[in-house]
């Protein structure tokens, strides 16, 4: 379906113009009036809406039946919470397979928000500083991107207006420390907001971020120091917390201050702890069940209460801090309890050359990563080494990568424990995108599978047979 009239292609069937189609629903309508109003009688707060695949990143993807109340409910409840108003302008380029951009879409219907659809996460960095949102869903990964894009940018400045908004961007972090610590000064607080209105308004605009009211992230645990830098430039970002099965479950509008911290939970839901730290959800925004898997269904609750499937922990101010999944839980061979994301979340912590990394160690003893570069920041090292760009595998294998992520795993490494420590690394020889089996739509690797595909790479970290 073609919105703009003039640019619907003459004399092929396979697009039509929305005026075109609204003129046939309206002929559909009158001829058949029955059909039309059957279809109303036949559907209520029970009916099936929509079909959401999972991600599948801990075993097949399962068809989630969310029905017209499950949608109703969190749109009845969960925008007014969040602070969505009408006149936003957001850009939708997350897959609407994902439950979090589907949801979304219809809270800007619902709202009278302005959704510009973009193709995609790459293409939203070059649309974002024409688009200028004042409100935008994205995971870590787009974030981490437009930062990389906010520091290009930067450097390529002149001399002066780069040192201008250096200094700026250093009180600025300062400033942002000190509020978290409820520390901060009247005066400091007012030159921290003629810093955000002055020099660092360029760098936001850089990355079309100048005109924005309200960020959110989620479907990943978000970089505490990523989160920290974007709230003291101003462009804070908050964590929204959900599945597919349940939709919305909490969001953090709170400073980031622990990872993943996740906030406190919505008040149209219910949301406890198994004795095992399993999170579990009830109310009436949980989904029907799997499409024709009755055993997974019946699976997927607890006395009446949804299983996540993730761990987690209640501060003492009641907000909810993810840790991981259940599943994904590292049990060393000495029996140590490691969580994955802590070590991926500190090797993308330490260096902007591992754009996401997929802890091993079940069942070893000791833990080893498997390293997704950043193509464009290997290339820089590279090209500072004096050495051409052939193609990514070469990339992967040069030197100067291998230096870059070598220095980053010892980074890493002073902010983890003991047993978390990362006693070797292999850099992934591909660049993988959301169509790889390995990577989900919303920028997800999917562990199991990233690990079954390269354990060759796994093995050559263990010389002595084991698990992965």
């Amino acid at each position: 379906m073609v919105i703009e009239s003039s640019a619907t292609p003459a004399d092929d069937p396979w697009f039509v113009s929305l005026a075109e189609w609204r003129r046939a629903g309206r002929e559909c309508i009158a001829a058949r009036p029955a059909v039309l109003q059957a279809a109303r009688a036949s559907a209520g707060p029970a009916s099936p809406a929509i079909l959401i695949y999972t991600s599948g990143t801990t075993g097949p993807p399962k068809g989630a039946i969310i029905t017209h109340g499950n949608i109703v409910y969190q749109l009845t409840h969960a925008p007014e919470v969040i602070g969505l108003q009408a006149g936003w302008l957001r850009p939708s380029f997350l897959p609407l397979c994902h439950v979090a951009e589907r949801l979304f879409t219809y809270m800007a219907m619902a709202g009278g928000m302005v959704s510009c659809f973009v193709d995609g996460p790459n293409e939203l960095l070059a649309t974002m500083p024409g688009l200028r949102p004042q409100f935008m869903l994205a995971v870590p990964r787009v974030y981490e991107k437009l930062h990389a894009q906010a520091m290009a940018w930067l450097s390529v400045q002149p001399e002066e207006l780069r040192a201008e908004i250096r200094l700026a961007e250093s009180r600025a972090v300062a400033a942002a420390d000190l509020a978290a610590a409820g520390r901060l000064s009247d005066t400091a607080e007012a030159v921290w907001r003629q810093d955000q209105e002055g020099p660092l308004r360029l760098l936001r605009a850089a990355i079309g971020l100048d005109r924005v009211a309200m960020l959110m992230s989620g479907g990943a645990r978000f970089p505490v120091e990523l989160g920290q830098w974007l709230h003291a430039i101003g462009a804070r970002v908050d964590d929204i917390y959900g599945m597919t099965e349940c939709g919305t479950i909490a969001l953090n509008q709170d400073f980031r201050t622990v990872p993943g911290l996740v906030g406190r939970p919505f008040s149209h839901g219910e949301v406890t702890l198994a004795p095992d730290g399993e999170i579990l959800v009830r109310g009436p925004h949980v989904f029907a069940g799997y499409l024709n898997l009755p055993d997974k269904t019946s699976d997927a609750f607890r006395d009446g209460w949804f299983r996540t499937g993730d761990v987690g922990r209640f501060d003492e101010a009641g907000r909810l801090i993810l840790l991981d999944r259940i599943k994904d839980i590292i049990i060393s061979s000495s029996g140590k309890n490691i969580t994955p994301s802590e070590v991926e979340g500190a090797l993308k912590a330490a260096s902007p050359v591992i754009a996401d990394a997929v802890a091993v160690g079940d069942g070893r003893n000791y833990v080893t990563a498997l390293v997704m570069i950043d193509a464009a920041v290997a290339q820089q090292a590279l090209a500072a080494a004096g050495q051409p760009y052939t193609d990514f595998p070469a990339l992967a294998a040069a030197e100067s990568t291998q230096a870059l992520v070598a220095e980053a795993v010892w980074r890493a490494n002073r902010q983890l424990s003991r047993a978390e420590g990362v006693k070797a690394f292999r850099i992934i020889p591909r660049q993988l995108s959301p169509t790889d089996e390995a990577m989900t739509p919303t920028l997800k690797l999917k562990r199991r599978v990233l690990i079954d595909l390269y354990q060759d790479l796994v093995a050559e970290m263990y010389p002595v047979a084991g698990r992965a």
